[in-house]
């Protein structure tokens, strides 16, 4: 049987805490920490607040993620749920405004089209940790900022963390 643990964490917007647990010993399988030493299975803090960002801006910021689950798994990162806030004045505020990860990036806009973007995938040993690194960069040469009476721009998304692994309890029995 496989287990899949799940947590979002939110970016620039609003934070949600922990999924319910599928089994008692693995309930908080996922662990977390800002500082690389103290662990929580849930988060109040965004990965970079709420900034005002200009053309040049940018930044990012690490989680450390902890398998403190049962057995080793595979450990998923996904970009979910982006909200923009959309203006009658249409520009390309959204498009110039990227989203960094460990290896990748993609414009706010790509990722609110996309709908899902899993940007990590990695086997995760019992006990072990590894860094999520979220951020933003707002190219210097981006013009779309700079623009005057188009209205407020906002945008977030949450980070869904998943933690899949085989269930150390299951039974051998045959399905």
């Amino acid at each position: 049987m496989r287990l899949v643990r799940t947590l979002l964490v939110a970016l620039l917007a609003v934070l949600i805490p922990g999924a319910p647990a599928l089994a008692a010993d693995s309930s908080r399988a996922i662990q977390m920490s800002w500082d690389g030493s103290a662990y929580s299975d849930t988060t109040t803090e965004s990965f970079v607040g709420f900034p005002v960002t200009v053309p040049g801006d940018s930044t990012s910021r690490t989680l450390t993620v902890r398998n403190d689950g049962p057995t080793g798994g595979t450990l998923r990162v996904s970009i979910v749920n982006v909200d923009l806030l959309e203006t009658p004045i249409a520009d390309e505020f959204y498009d110039d405004l990227r989203i960094t990860w460990n290896r990748g990036s993609s414009s706010i806009r790509e990722l609110d089209s996309a709908g899902t973007t899993q940007v990590m995938e990695i086997p995760l040993a019992k006990g072990a940790t590894t860094p999520v690194t979220i951020g933003y960069d707002f190219p210097v040469e981006a013009t779309s900022g700079n623009r005057s009476n188009v209205g407020l721009r906002q945008g977030s998304f949450d980070v869904l963390l998943e933690l899949g692994g085989d269930d150390a309890e299951a039974d051998d029995s045959p399905d």
